[in-house]
């Protein structure tokens, strides 16, 4: 038999302590939760940075940006026309192909991440990321 003022925790106890901890989890996981979009969105901004930069390189070589149809694949190791200057991939962040449209008229061009849905348009971490609204990026 035990005696009433002996050491160690009543059920009660332990049950307090275990709500506590999974109150606490809760609070810590939520907190956190978003930081897993909010860092691929910086890797899709600066991934888009790097393709920009190829494509000024591929602008160098060859008088002109690829066109719509070559896409980014020139960019790429085995690219036709590589020129030396690759990037590691053209899939952004949540494994969704990079958009490439280039604009013969204006000679510019256009880079996009359809975000975490993958679909044009929306807002959050849905929303696209475009190299044409760079200059925005630093205002969000």
């Amino acid at each position: 038999m035990r005696n009433g003022s002996e050491g160690g925790f009543s059920l009660i106890e332990l049950m307090v302590v275990v709500t506590i901890m999974a109150i606490l989890a809760v609070v810590v996981i939520s907190k956190f939760r978003g930081m897993d979009d909010e860092a691929r969105v910086i890797t899709a901004r600066s991934q888009i940075m790097q393709i920009a930069d190829a494509l000024e390189y591929y602008k160098l070589k060859h008088k002109s940006y690829p066109s719509t149809a070559e896409g980014l694949e020139v960019l790429t190791e085995g690219g036709e026309g590589n020129t030396g200057w690759t990037v590691d991939s053209i899939v952004d962040p949540w494994g969704n192909e990079y958009i490439y449209e280039y604009d013969p008229a204006g000679n510019t061009f256009d880079i996009i991440s359809y975000g975490a849905d993958g679909a044009p348009g929306g807002t959050g971490y849905n929303a696209d990321i475009k190299y044409s609204e760079r200059k925005e990026w630093q205002k969000k």
